[in-house]
């Protein structure tokens, strides 16, 4: 299987061949080397998972074959570069199909775009703004989750230090002592779940680092689901170190029932709502300067009044007009949610909600874990915590099982779907859980990304969503599995646009990195892989639609098939005069960088194009006023912020920030907007337009993928999907050598899926696939 590359690494083939190089070094390579015989047993072993052999066997011939270098898998596959074919996205086969159409909210229904500048703390009560809190004296230091709690204590000392209310002032000093004695009690593990999601939930701030300083991320003092004290006790009580903590307690005179008490104060609902009124208190006091804080810097920014506003509506969706059937996978727990979603469907579909398309389901085929190879794999994905963690061999094979085995049925329902032209075929996971601040299953971020890139109608649903089943719930899970193969159209005024322009977007999401020693991160010798979405946005007299054109993968920074191809399209639309070009990355050193700048080469591309940089930054609080409308912070007022909060930025770099659209109100327990900072060095997009057009251009690309991106019908703008801190879930695999001895191999997780991605999107063999 010949993998083009302009300049290959050998250490891709390291593992395949066994090869040392050094303890703590992170590895690539599983799926991704130009060993002949290794590609070719994984070929025979992906084969064996897509014809559904024994899965005993297949499990131990897959485990047999990671462990041992010469191993030869018993099976057969068609393994000829000729007779391979790369598989087309499923969002592509379907795009000349015949429309339907729904609108996300209502044909009336818009938002505003609102410019935000630096308020006087006075006018926070009467104007829609934000607040943004930076926590000094720790600047340009590592923002660990020990140096979170410890910050979490700071910042409590400071509130009870200053709040006038009696309540307040007994509850903070009752959670300070609590954190001192947790500290104390399991020191080493109190920033370590569970007890930093204790910690959390007596005191519920957050932080985050933006360029060189430590900001309040998020304030979440509002309802907490009812059986949130009971799940947290309960991986408390299988924690080892308990027994530690509830010794300390006993030891200052505590017990277990103190803290369980504490607990139960803090998630009652009219207690978060005294915290949350005092809080704002408290804000409005630093911001005003009534506290001399040495360690808070606040400030406000306010909506400014425009006598002409600019606006967007929601927007109208095409989609497919083919019936749209689907299967269901369940987790124990919720079957009995499943006849009440099939006549929701039902009656979605008699309301023509998506004009003629009916939505029903097909088959409620199965427990979910059988998509997974079984509940033993399945269970391994879904103990994958938040937390840094390393998983061990035998943990490692069975969840990168679980995951193989996910795509072999990935494919087999693309197969399915591209062997018809009257209906598309998806599928509904029903999740045994119910989603709360600081915690997520975070490894659908994982298998996401598989489905994703082939952009199939796939769909988690939590029991949140279960247990109230409504036409509102379900208009956002059908936006949700039309994510790829939809074309949105809205209408814009108030942008001062070109007559008539065709943009076209390349997004760059990274994988962790790879190459390294850890605790030795060198930008010279690390490497990533990429995945990038291309779109095109045509705006025109007020009118605009956006789609999806393509997905690609760049793997380990080097050139292929998919980048030709890329510069092919690039280069055949620069004569047309409509075009504009804007490349975004999170990464000042990736590789769509290197493009863009190989690509400016080209006098009409340099001078039609764009490349952004991406950012999250958090706020402390965003007022009720402010939550519908799309705040935005043009270049001087955020270099204004940045300057009153001590943020060294780039010079001379334009920046747009936009805040994404809130949902309603009972959500906050478990959303909290960051807002989105794109930086670009120049402004672009043409030299002989008027600054105010490229500075609108650059706006509105921003807001038309936002609105694309979001799936919900009330929100229709949110955050990109393209911010990607490194992912910390690890696995270690261990394997014979050249020389016959045994060596731990470390890869990050992700970065194993990328690879899997790429290697089954050009399926080997050939036959009907279930």
């Amino acid at each position: 299987m010949e993998i083009p590359g302009k300049q290959w690494d050998d250490r891709m083939d390291a593992f395949a061949e066994g090869k040392r190089l050094g303890r703590d070094f992170m590895y690539s390579g599983i799926f991704y080397n130009k060993n002949p015989q290794y590609l070719e047993n994984l070929a025979k072993l992906i084969k064996m998972l897509i014809d559904k052999i024994d899965k005993k066997i297949a499990y131990q011939v897959f485990k047999d074959f990671l462990e041992n270098i010469d191993y030869h898998v018993p099976y057969k596959a068609l393994y000829e570069q000729r007779i391979i074919s790369k598989w087309q996205n499923l969002f592509k086969i379907i795009k000349s199909d015949k429309k339907a159409s729904f609108y996300r909210r209502d044909q009336r229904a818009q938002f505003k775009v609102v410019e935000l500048d630096i308020g006087n703390p006075s006018e926070l009560s009467s104007h829609a703004g934000m607040v943004f809190l930076r926590v000094r004296g720790h600047e340009d230091e590592e923002l660990t989750e020990e140096l979170k709690y410890d910050l979490r204590e700071e910042l409590l000392r400071e509130w009870l230090e200053n709040t006038e209310d009696e309540w307040v002032r007994d509850y903070l000093k009752d959670v300070k002592e609590m954190l001192k004695n947790i500290k104390e009690g399991v020191f080493g593990s109190h920033y370590r779940f569970p007890y930093s999601t204790l910690a959390y939930y007596l005191f519920p701030v957050n932080f985050d680092r933006f360029e060189n300083v430590i900001l309040v991320s998020n304030v979440s003092m509002y309802t907490r689901k009812q059986d949130t004290k009971q799940k947290l006790w309960q991986r408390l009580s299988e924690n080892k170190e308990l027994k530690d903590l509830e010794y300390h307690l006993e030891e200052e005179g505590k017990s277990l029932k103190d803290l369980e008490a504490l607990l139960d104060e803090a998630l009652k609902e009219e207690n978060l709502t005294k915290l949350r009124q005092d809080w704002l208190k408290f804000v409005k006091k630093v911001l005003q300067g009534e506290i001399k804080s040495e360690k808070l810097v606040g400030v406000f920014l306010k909506e400014e009044a425009k006598e002409k506003q600019t606006s967007l509506t929601y927007g109208l969706y095409e989609v497919p007009a083919r019936d749209l059937e689907l299967f269901v996978f369940y987790e124990d727990g919720t079957e009995k949610y499943i006849e009440e979603l099939k006549n929701k469907l039902e009656l979605i579909s008699k309301k023509r909600y998506v004009g003629d398309v009916n939505i029903s389901i097909k088959d409620v085929n199965a427990q979910i874990h059988k998509l997974f190879g079984g509940e033993g794999f399945f269970n391994i994905l879904k103990k994958l915590e938040g937390n840094s963690r390393e998983l061990k061999h035998e943990e490692s094979v069975n969840l990168l099982y679980a995951i193989m085995y996910f795509t072999a049925r990935i494919n087999g329902f693309l197969r399915r779907n591209l062997d018809q032209k009257d209906k598309m075929e998806g599928v509904l996971l029903l999740l045994n859980t119910d989603l709360e601040k600081d915690q997520k299953y975070d490894f659908w971020d994982y298998i996401s990304d598989v489905y994703d890139y082939y952009g199939l109608p796939f769909q988690t649903i939590t029991k949140r969503f279960l247990s109230n089943i409504s036409d509102s719930s379900l208009k956002n899970m059908l936006i949700s599995l039309y994510k790829d193969s939809k074309i949105l159209h809205f209408e814009y005024e108030g942008f001062k646009l070109p007559e008539e322009v065709v943009l076209h977007v390349l997004l760059e999401k990274p994988s962790s990195r790879f190459f390294y020693k850890r605790g030795d991160l060198s930008q010279a010798s690390a490497s990533r892989h990429y995945m990038y979405e291309l779109y095109t946005i045509h705006a025109k007299e007020g009118k605009a639609q956006i789609q999806l054109e393509e997905k690609f993968f760049v793997m380990c920074d080097s050139f292929g098939a998919d980048v030709e191809n890329l510069r092919k399209y690039i280069k055949e639309r620069l004569e047309d005069q409509r075009s504009r070009f804007c490349f975004i990355s999170a990464l000042k050193d990736g590789y769509a960088s290197t493009l863009y700048k190989d690509l400016s080469s080209e006098t009409e591309f340099e001078r039609k194009s764009i490349f952004v940089r991406y950012k999250e930054l958090k706020t402390a609080y965003v007022s009720k006023k402010a939550e519908r409308n799309c705040l935005v912070i043009y270049t001087q007022q955020f270099k204004d912020l940045a300057k009153a909060l001590g943020i060294r930025l780039e010079e001379d770099a334009a920046a747009i920030a936009i805040k994404p659209s809130s949902p309603q109100r009972e959500f906050e327990d478990i959303y909290h907007p960051s807002l989105q900072v794109f930086y670009t060095e120049k402004i672009g997009w043409s030299s002989d337009e008027v600054y105010s057009q490229q500075h609108n251009l650059f706006l509105f690309t921003l807001i038309a993928l936002s609105m694309y991106e979001s799936e919900a019908f009330q929100v229709p703008f949110s955050k990109l999907s393209l911010y990607s801190k490194e992912r910390n879930v690890y696995i270690t695999i261990r394997r014979e050598t050249e020389d016959g001895m045994k060596e731990d191999y470390l890869f990050p997780l992700n970065v194993v899926v990328y690879e899997l991605i790429e290697f089954m999107r050009h399926v080997p063999g050939s036959g009907k696939v279930d």
